[in-house]
């Protein structure tokens, strides 16, 4: 009812495409973004905090505007659904795509995978986010891509239709044959991309268990072991023991690790310290690493001493080695997520 904000040129503007992946998907605008959902064009912007999830659409053709805003977590899956179940009953529906094409199961190898969004932190510790972005790309018996709880059907070279949302997904071919990106024609600020073979979550996340029980073992089996042989009076004198020195190692690396692990946990719980900057308890948590390194260290040396002197029991051995080993790999896991150090 009053005065425009914007002049008619700069409203104009607003609409007008900066960059595009593909021409087959949507293309960034002047702040806004194209939410293309054949067969209605649809411009606007989503919006999060850790509270609030809200989603702009705008369709000037039809000189319509849609704004909905959540005031949970829970409601961030809540935007999608709503756009296109408005979009299907105001206007006219997207027309499913056909059938999928035969031999599509047999050539759908390259594109099978793990891929995640490419909009995460790089550098830094928040590197850890993009785990929880991470997707995977699988075919049904009967040929239909499944991404995103969806299903796609092939109908070009490299491009899906949703078969009852009206969303495009366009892939990009890598130079060795498999599928090294695709994008989303209803998001074009993300670029999902093939997870390498190394940050794969399927590798990570059983090397994290292994490890935890490995550590938490540690801690616990040596007091515990203690405990019992003081409690019954078990005489260990004449056994084939290692030496003390050695265990205290393993055991003082161990003890700090797990502190790490449970100092990680609370921060993903909780990321609100990393997101407003608060990062003196994120900075005392990755002390812990850099102090395990001495007696992960000695450890690693003592592992190839035992073998060598045929120090303590075969077992015992064994189950030192296989901790040094899951040690020496967690710390490659914390080196590959930025935990190491302080890169904030």
């Amino acid at each position: 009812e009053g005065p425009p904000i914007l002049s008619p040129a700069a409203a104009e503007k607003l609409d007008e495409p900066l960059f595009a992946h593909d021409p087959r998907v949507g293309a960034m605008l002047h702040g806004l973004y194209e939410m293309r959902r054949e067969p209605i064009r649809a411009i606007g912007h989503g919006g999060d905090t850790f509270l609030f999830h809200t989603l702009m659409m705008l369709v000037p053709q039809r000189r319509l505007g849609v704004f909905v805003s959540y005031n949970s977590d829970d409601g961030s899956g809540g935007r999608g659904p709503l756009l296109a179940a408005f979009l299907d009953r105001y206007f006219d529906a997207a027309e499913r795509p056909g059938e999928p094409p035969e031999g599509f199961v047999q050539r759908s190898g390259p594109y099978v995978g793990e891929y995640r969004a490419n909009r995460f932190a790089h550098t830094t510790l928040a590197k850890l986010g993009a785990i929880a972005s991470t997707s995977k790309v699988t075919v049904s018996d009967d040929g239909e891509l499944l991404a995103f709880g969806s299903r796609f059907i092939e109908t070009a070279p490299r491009v899906f239709t949703e078969w009852d949302g009206g969303s495009t997904l366009v892939f990009v071919e890598g130079k060795d044959g498999r599928m090294s990106h695709f994008y989303n024609a209803q998001y074009p600020i993300v670029t999902m991309e093939r997870v390498p073979p190394l940050e794969r979550r399927g590798l990570h996340l059983p090397l994290f268990v292994l490890a935890c029980v490995a550590f938490v073992g540690t801690v616990l089996v040596g007091p515990a072991g203690w405990a019992v042989r003081k409690w019954f009076g078990v005489d260990t004198s004449g056994r084939a023991r290692i030496p003390r020195t050695d265990r205290l190692a393993l055991w003082a690396a161990a003890a700090l690790l797990v502190a790490l692990v449970i100092g990680l946990l609370t921060v993903v719980a909780d990321a609100t310290n990393i997101a407003f900057g608060e990062l003196g308890s994120v900075k005392a948590i990755l002390v812990l690493p850099l102090i395990a390194i001495a007696p992960a260290l000695f450890a690693v040396l003592a592992t190839v001493k035992l073998w060598r002197r045929r120090l303590g029991t075969r077992t015992g051995r064994l189950a030192y080695t296989l901790t040094v080993v899951l040690m020496l790999t967690f710390y490659w896991q914390l080196s590959v997520w930025n935990v190491l150090g302080f890169q904030l």
